[in-house]
């Protein structure tokens, strides 16, 4: 039986997951894999999307009521690569599940690697600081410091063309600070470095490329706040920023893609305004209104004038890439008004969770095993025997990002991970799956629930006189 097209998924935690695209296999299943690998739990999983990222690093989002089959991906690769990454992005203080939370930081990290954040000098010394903190815990001072600053962090060039700072004096200082972070909880610094990111105007967003009316080219830049057009991608001040609140329609046709912007800019007319325009062509009621036994009511007490709406136009490399920008924009801009809606039906600033609460969470969490295990100290980092076996992702300049590779393997996990592999492979098991076309990362997990429910088993071993009576 044709076991279908392999591909793999990148998880954030740096871990892949092996599939086999076959007819049945929707993007829904996928993301259900991935949200139990990374222990993301209902109704958090609405902040994850699974996507198909070109060389150009655009965000082709699969949307999650379609199968895999439904989409052409590219022949070229004998492997279909995808990505499991956060779509919708929400301040942390609004999340509960310290999972969740990791999810947001690696997802922030990344685009920390790519040098899209714009932090100043200072913020950026101080997240230099806190992320060795949370990879490698307290200041310990050897040969594989600097590598592993420069590993998590590089050295952005525009810190010395707008602030005058050399890439030797930055290291100086992050290591400083860095120092200065000694008993700082790994968990207290992932809250702390998602305080200073997400005030990044460029924070949770994808970008796209295109080019202007007048032919000149641009970034788009999609997220949940709107649509910021950039000159280009090292720029952080954009040219237009349409927010959501202000946008009227959105369509392409083609590879034109077409945005109608409400006019923020509108002409009050107040009480005195409306009173003084309609005495100034009226002598007779002038005179009346002067009077003083006269009492005048104005039943509309302000009205505002709509400036008008403007269309602003961009032209996209590709029929698909449109399609991709236009799909990508409507879903954040939905996702806008529910936020909105989830705000008038309860979530109020009192639905806040404090930060040092949020601290102690992660700190729980990290001390179980999540981040503990995914994020452990990064001396294997440069080792020759650990590279060769480290996943990899490709950034912005070309360079990979090696990651500490996760344990795998029943006897590394703990009793809630066995758990879960035994739940999820008798949901996987009643569903009637096929074996034969059943994804092979399918197969891996029902071998993997087998086996934990065989381990759960023999932890009942029955000690009669000192001796061991073994399961046969």
């Amino acid at each position: 039986m044709h076991e279908g097209r392999p591909a793999t998924v990148r998880l954030l935690d740096g871990e892949f997951l092996e599939i086999s695209v076959i007819a049945r296999l929707s993007v829904n299943d996928v993301l259900t894999l991935a949200a139990h690998h990374c222990r993301i739990a209902q109704p958090d999983t609405r902040f994850f999307g699974l996507a198909f990222v070109d060389n150009n690093d655009h965000y082709h989002w699969l949307q999650p009521g379609k199968n895999l089959l439904d989409y052409e991906f590219p022949s070229d690769k004998a492997v279909i690569q995808l990505t499991h990454n956060v779509r919708y992005f929400d301040s942390v203080l609004y999340l509960e599940n310290p999972s969740t939370i990791e999810m947001f930081f690696l997802e922030a990290h990344q685009q920390l690697r790519k040098g899209q954040l714009d932090l100043s000098d200072i913020d950026y010394v101080r997240v230099g600081g806190l992320l060795l903190q949370v990879y490698r815990g307290d200041f310990t001072d050897d040969n594989s410091l600097i590598n592993h600053l420069r590993s998590l962090l590089p050295f952005p060039p525009r810190l010395t063309r707008q602030y005058g700072v050399s890439q030797s004096s930055f290291e100086k200082q992050v290591l400083t600070e860095y120092n200065s972070l000694r008993g700082l909880q790994r968990g207290s610094a992932i809250v702390s470095v998602m305080q200073i990111v997400e005030k990044c105007l460029k924070y949770g967003s994808r970008l796209y490329r295109a080019s202007e009316s007048d032919g000149c080219t641009c970034i788009l830049s999609i997220n949940s706040r709107g649509i910021q057009v950039f000159e280009n991608a090292d720029t952080f001040r954009p040219k237009k920023d349409f927010h959501w609140f202000y946008l009227d329609n959105l369509y392409y046709k083609e590879n034109i893609f077409s945005v109608e912007v409400r006019d923020p800019r509108s002409k009050q007319i107040t009480d005195f305004n409306v009173l003084e325009a309609s005495l100034a062509g009226d002598d007779d009621l002038a005179q009346a209104v002067s009077d003083p036994t006269t009492q005048v009511s104005i039943s509309r007490r302000c009205q505002s004038i709509p400036a008008g709406v403007c269309v602003h136009t961009f032209v996209c490399e590709s029929g698909a890439l449109c399609r991709t920008i236009w799909t990508t924009a409507i879903s954040q801009h939905q996702f806008f008004l529910d936020q909105k809606e989830r705000e008038k039906s309860g979530r109020t600033q009192g639905s806040v969770v404090d930060h040092r609460e949020l601290g102690e969470k992660l700190n729980r969490l990290v001390s179980r095993s999540s981040i503990g295990s995914s994020l452990p100290s990064l001396s294997s980092l440069h080792s020759s025997s650990s590279l060769n076996t480290m996943p990899s992702a490709k950034v912005a300049d070309g360079s990979y990002s090696h990651r500490p590779a996760v344990k795998n393997g029943l006897k590394q996990k703990t009793g809630e991970d066995r758990q879960r592999d035994i739940e999820l492979y008798k949901i996987l098991r009643g569903r009637g799956v096929d074996r034969r076309n059943a994804s092979r990362d399918q197969r891996n997990l029902e071998t993997r629930g087998r086996d934990a429910e065989a381990e759960e088993t023999s932890r009942h071993i029955v000690l009669d006189s000192g001796r061991n009576f073994e399961k046969r």
